[in-house]
């Protein structure tokens, strides 16, 4: 049986007459590592300020091992957040920053060494103690910055948006590296993102919010595969699935459906005479190796992406003909909500 590390109960938000966040009900599981995602304003940075006793809630209840800590200030809560700007003191060795809080609290000699050792070991940052955040790399400075939650021990971190100030190449590193350090430390993690790549490939379950609204939450393959609404499937998924007005493929809409959903991968190319087969032009051809992704254009359907094999041959003015996958069809009602298979 999964133990709830922190639940949130109705939580609400609202900013003179705007309600940002309407009654959020979510748990954290022990050791869970659980990523808010949504397109800008959809409130996940306010919910994760909120957890943090950054903001007040409007509304609700917010429970730490279930302790009432709705009015509880930062300090009581047990908690740590790394922020998106690294936050690190300049004139301060790494060392001075990892342990500035911990001098500052009046924690023993002996304890701050112990500590500090630990975050230094998990995070290998050993080589930098004597530098300066100017000396470090933007990685570096953010393994600093969760080096500095990490030896406050806390029962959860909060993460908010820690890489969007990386090169590609180092997101990727760093996203590996967060990966391991969850599964050496078994922390309660809570992690904000605008990248569902990032959510993807480190959740163990997503939260998808939208205007201040929990759309779906699950592990993040059960959101690709079995999305609930046309906002989830389109925004889960990279590149994104393709959208269509039912009407354009009336043989393969249920009843009901108002819109249809086609991933990438689920096309595939087949003969002009094939009985349903949809005529399309390339419009443009991305080789990444072993797979390329064709946008072409069809005369009901609009533009569509279409996943193929690497090595198949296709440019841009070819014509050819899809079909999508009959099994990997997804029906949308006109309110948006996924129709059952």
């Amino acid at each position: 049986m999964t133990t709830p590390t922190l639940q949130l109960r109705g939580l609400r938000k609202q900013f003179g007459n705007t309600t940002i966040l309407h009654g959020i009900d979510l748990t954290l599981n022990e050791g869970e590592f659980l990523v808010f995602v949504g397109p800008s304003g959809c409130g996940k940075s306010t919910l994760l300020r909120l957890i943090a006793g950054l903001e007040s809630a409007s509304g609700g209840q917010f429970l730490i091992d279930g302790k009432d800590c709705t009015q509880a200030p930062p300090s009581e809560r047990g908690l740590a957040m790394v922020f998106q700007s690294y936050a690190l003191y300049p004139h301060m060795t790494v060392e001075q920053n990892l342990t500035f809080g911990m001098r500052m609290r009046g924690v023993p000699k002996a304890d701050i060494a112990r500590k500090l050792d630990r975050a230094v070991t998990v995070l290998k940052l050993q080589p930098y103690l004597q530098r300066r955040p100017g000396e470090l790399s933007g990685g570096q400075c953010q393994r600093v910055a969760i080096g500095r939650a990490l030896v406050q021990q806390p029962r959860v971190f909060l993460f908010d948006e820690p890489l969007s100030n990386l090169d590609a190449e180092l997101r990727l590193h760093m996203r590996v590296e967060l990966a391991a350090l969850h599964r050496e430390l078994g922390s309660s993690m809570i992690y904000v993102t605008h990248d569902q790549v990032e959510a993807m490939t480190l959740a163990d379950r997503i939260v998808v919010l939208r205007d201040g609204r929990v759309e779906q939450a699950g592990p993040p393959l059960q959101l690709y595969r079995e999305p609930a609404n046309a906002f989830v499937a389109g925004f889960i998924g990279s590149p994104a699935i393709n959208l269509f007005d039912a009407a354009a493929l009336p043989a393969l809409a249920p009843t009901g459906a108002a819109r249809l959903g086609v991933r990438p991968e689920h096309w595939r190319c087949v003969d002009a005479s094939t009985p349903g087969a949809v005529g399309a032009k390339a419009v443009h051809v991305e080789r990444l190796g072993a797979i390329s992704y064709l946008y072409a254009q069809t005369e009901h359907l609009g533009r569509v992406c279409v996943q193929l094999d690497g090595g198949r041959a296709a440019e841009a003015g070819d014509t050819l003909a899809l079909q999508p996958h009959p099994d990997w069809i997804y029906a949308f009602d006109a309110q948006g909500a996924r129709l059952a298979a």
